[in-house]
């Protein structure tokens, strides 16, 4: 059995590079001042979604503190291939860091867009209609390659 300690330190600077990323550009964003009304959100939708990121958070601190206490969702890989993890996870900080850039004023932490929001057509938006989706799912699939769980 392969040490999981390599892949418990790739996935928190993983986390770590996320984590600068995106609380950069979202206090970028929240510098303008302007309040975002939730009511558009539905409290619902609002609830779950915060709700099962807080779960995806705490499974995913659960395995960097303790392998063994997420034991039970292990699945077995190749080394190599949960090495891929990391490359993918580093990959997709820096797709975040553009996604965000490309994105600007318009980022709010809702899906209720600013008064004054523009349309992006330009860095990955050119390709992509939700890169910042697109992104946050490959990080979380990397994640769970390089934890095998």
């Amino acid at each position: 059995m392969t040490s999981e300690n390599p892949f418990r330190i790739a996935v928190v600077v993983v986390m770590v590079l996320t984590v600068a990323v995106t609380a950069y550009h979202r206090l970028q964003a929240a510098s303008s001042g302007e309040k975002i009304s939730r009511k558009g959100e539905g409290y619902l939708f609002a609830v779950v979604l915060r709700l099962s990121g807080l779960c995806l958070f705490i499974a995913t601190l659960a395995y960097i503190v303790s392998p063994s206490s997420v034991g039970w969702a292990t699945f077995s890989l190749p080394s190599w291939f949960r090495w891929l993890g990391i490359v993918t996870g580093i990959f997709c900080s820096f797709l975040m860091y553009w996604t965000l850039s490309s994105l600007g004023k318009n980022l709010t932490d809702t899906v209720v867009t600013r008064a004054e929001a523009t349309l992006v057509t330009h860095g990955p938006y050119r390709w992509v209609r939700h890169p910042f989706y697109v992104t946050a799912a490959l990080l979380m699939a990397s994640v769970t390659v390089l934890a095998a769980n």
